[in-house]
């Protein structure tokens, strides 16, 4: 088991310093790692499209997919 660097992730989450979020089945308060992922990818898609945003991205994207399916034990082509 992995351990967390839990006063790391409250500091690249700020959300967390305005609010007890305790709605995370839906939608948690995004990390700022993420939140930066999204918004370059966001970029990209108005650049160049959002298909070619993908596809220029693909192998990020299956690396992704690769490393849900370890942490969960299924295989990545069964990850929605």
């Amino acid at each position: 088991m992995t351990t967390l660097d839990v006063d790391r992730l409250r500091r690249e989450t700020p959300g967390t310093t305005r609010v007890n979020h305790l709605n995370n089945a839906g939608a948690g308060l995004m990390p700022d790692p993420v939140y930066r992922t999204v918004v370059e990818h966001l970029e990209l898609e108005s650049q160049i499209g959002g298909y070619e945003a993908a596809d220029k991205r693909r192998d990020e994207i299956a690396a992704v997919y690769r490393s849900v399916g370890r942490l969960i034990g299924a295989d990545a082509r069964n990850i929605a």
